[in-house]
């Protein structure tokens, strides 16, 4: 049987990828990653009304007949610039109010048929090179932005990183040319046959975690170096991150799969069982978790926040707007209802793929981390004191 653990530990054989989370906005002028303060969107309590946005590299994705499946991790359908660039665009930046809908953010459309044009060969407003520079790394705006320190503005993602492989698709493509159908590097050997979730019988109480593990092998049974996606069938009984780490979020038994390259594995039934887990404080606990993953620049702060909902507020004023308020968006839920995680709507924006209102939370980031989003939840079992 798997145990429950505290901390998560990295997968066997899968290298999850990161998103290109270019919608958490910085607050640069005229910016072609990222969103100016006037982008922070229309959900009035998280995320934004675009019921499209798919965050957490959900590029592949399920839902069970509520749709509240939660998906992490993404893998590419191929080795151009449509199945391997394009879906991390679609994933993370191609949203209204960043650089998608009727007015992208800099002129810059990064959606599907758009994103190329955009990119390649454009001249980029900010700096005196091009924002793709066909086979020169050093000359491309979009490589500029994704290291530590840019030339201009911030760093992207803002508030996060992108993982080793999908910095080496970027960059894989750039440096062949920034082909647009051509395949920029071959990955006919990479194709999986088959994909595997490790181990059986798995269990996890509510408010603990379960590292959950799966291998992908080609057609004669030998394991690849492959990203895995992973999707729970309810965010609302076990919460996934893209490392393939589970949260007990409320008891009862719920299906995971395991996907790479569109191939998907036998589900595999997590049983959720009730528990009183360890309590988690508010000031060293969440608090810490909602100032890190909301308090960012054009998002919750800064005057432009949904529903008045700044999180770089002082904690005891934050805390009266989070457990004293209701949410905006969906009447008679609270955002914060202390004891009850279910009915606590900002939870339910982290732990849900296709929330009621809005998109996953944080935005674009990819799903929390399974053990922040453990402490959130640990705190509302608690009573979400102010302590």
């Amino acid at each position: 049987m798997h145990t429950t653990h505290s901390r998560p530990s990295p997968l066997a054989l899968a290298l999850p990828l990161a998103l290109f989370a270019c919608n958490i906005p910085y607050a640069d002028t005229g910016v072609e990653s990222g969103v100016t303060d006037s982008g922070a969107g229309e959900d009035t309590d998280a995320g934004t009304t675009d019921a499209d946005a798919t965050t957490g590299g959900s590029a592949v994705s399920g839902t069970d007949g509520d749709g509240d499946s939660t998906t992490a991790g993404a893998l590419p359908g191929g080795c151009d610039f449509e199945g391997a660039i394009q879906p991390i665009f679609t994933a993370s930046c191609a949203f209204s109010g960043c650089h998608g809908g009727a007015g992208p953010q800099a002129s810059m459309s990064l959606e599907a048929g758009s994103a190329y044009a955009a990119l390649v060969g454009v001249a980029s407003v900010q700096l005196d090179m091009q924002r793709v520079t066909p086979g020169e790394l050093d000359a491309s705006y979009l490589w500029e932005k994704l290291g530590p320190s840019p030339a201009s503005g911030s760093s992207m993602p803002l508030g996060g990183q992108l993982q080793d492989g999908e910095l080496a698709l970027i960059e894989a493509w750039i440096v062949a040319g920034a082909p647009e159908t051509e395949p920029f590097q071959d990955c006919e050997d990479a194709a999986a046959a088959e994909v595997e979730i490790l181990g059986d019988d798995v269990s996890v109480l509510v408010g603990e975690l379960v590292t959950l593990e799966a291998i992908a092998t080609d057609g004669d049974g030998e394991p690849l170096d492959v990203p895995i996606t992973w999707t729970s069938a309810s965010g609302e009984r076990l919460f996934i991150d893209r490392d393939g780490v589970g949260l007990g979020v409320s008891p009862g038994s719920v299906e995971v799969v395991a996907s790479a390259g569109g191939v998907e594995s036998a589900p595999l039934v997590v049983e959720v069982i009730d528990h009183d887990p360890p309590a988690e404080g508010f000031l060293g606990g969440a608090l810490p978790v909602l100032q890190g993953s909301c308090a960012l620049a054009g998002c919750h702060v800064d005057g432009v926040e949904p529903g008045d909902l700044r999180f770089d507020r002082d904690p005891d004023k934050l805390w009266e707007k989070l457990v004293g308020e209701s949410a905006m968006q969906v009447p008679g839920m609270h955002r914060i209802a202390p004891g009850d995680p279910l009915g606590s709507y900002v939870l339910l924006k982290i732990v849900q793929a296709t929330p009621a209102v809005g998109g996953q939370m944080p935005l674009g980031g990819g799903p929390l981390d399974a053990d922040k989003a453990q402490v959130i939840l640990r705190w509302i079992l608690d009573g979400a004191p102010y302590n």
